[in-house]
């Protein structure tokens, strides 16, 4: 019992590259009921420049979650970008939905099987000034 976390935890993490996309697949289980919500934090800064402000960025998606100052990362954990150096793109639960959801997805049950996939798919555009 890791952090007051309940069972035993196995995770694979994969990471595949097919031509211009990224894929990042979680799977796990437990040997018991416990709280799963498996994310990646990398930063994205793919025109090498010293700011993202100038990136276009489409997101396809079902759903998001509007943040506030107070949700945003702030980079003091030893992140070596400054502000709108990078971005990071997380796909998880609320992080809170453990308490505010009344079936939350982050429970993952004895037995079963925890799976998710992560795909970024990069193109080259011409910059537009």
């Amino acid at each position: 019992m890791e952090e007051g976390y309940p069972g035993n935890l196995h995770v694979e993490v994969k990471y595949v590259l097919r031509g211009s996309t990224l894929g990042i697949i979680y799977s796990g289980y437990s040997d018991a009921d416990t709280i799963i919500n498996l994310t990646n934090h990398m930063y994205f800064n793919l025109s090498g420049e010293d700011s993202i402000l100038r990136h276009k960025l489409q997101v396809r998606a079902d759903c998001y979650m509007p943040v506030d100052d107070e949700c945003l990362v702030t980079g003091e954990d030893g992140s070596r970008y400054k502000d709108y150096e990078g971005i990071a793109l997380e796909t998880e639960y609320c992080p809170d939905s453990i308490n505010k959801e009344k079936e939350p997805g982050v429970i993952l049950r004895r037995g079963d099987t925890y799976h998710s996939e992560t795909y970024y798919t990069f193109k080259n555009i011409r910059a537009v000034d």
